[in-house]
């Protein structure tokens, strides 16, 4: 069984009262495997979250006994050949639900060409930013974390 870590609480990651949950559907995968998982809005208000999901999460690594955040975790919100913004704002309205699939892949750039690798080994959850407001929040305001899930 998996514990949550760093002062988050198993009752602020399960509990789905009024709150912005990310639930990934399970607790171990095999290298490689398909990873879903369902972001939920269970507040009474429309959230903001990037229209491109990937650009909205993060993938963190449970290592040296802190939590580090994996660079490009997904595809790249923007190619590394060109300079881009942030997309636009996309909303989840209440008890709404956005189910998504991830693949392992981690995405890099070097020498402005995409790289990509399979993810390694190890303790892993996802983190989502989003906001309550459309124009100035949509990316960092708020968080919130998913359940850990290995890579074995």
């Amino acid at each position: 069984e998996l514990k949550a870590t760093q002062g988050i609480k198993d009752e602020m990651i399960v509990d789905k009262k009024e709150e912005v949950t990310i639930a990934i559907d399970k607790a171990e995968y095999k290298q490689g495997e398909v990873i879903k998982y369902t972001i939920s809005n269970n507040r009474n208000k429309v959230i903001f979250i990037s229209s491109r999901i990937y650009c909205a999460l993060d993938l963190q690594k449970y290592e040296y006994d802190q939590w580090i955040t994996v660079e490009a975790f997904g595809p790249m919100c923007c190619a590394c050949e060109v300079i881009c913004e942030q997309p636009p704002c996309g909303s989840l309205s209440p008890s709404e639900k956005l189910q998504e699939e991830w693949s392992q892949l981690i995405y890099w750039c070097e020498n402005e060409k995409t790289k990509i690798k399979n993810t390694p080994l190890g303790k892993y959850r996802l983190v989502l930013r989003y906001g309550e407001d459309e124009k100035t929040s949509c990316y960092y305001a708020e968080v919130t974390y998913s359940n850990e899930f290995i890579i074995k």
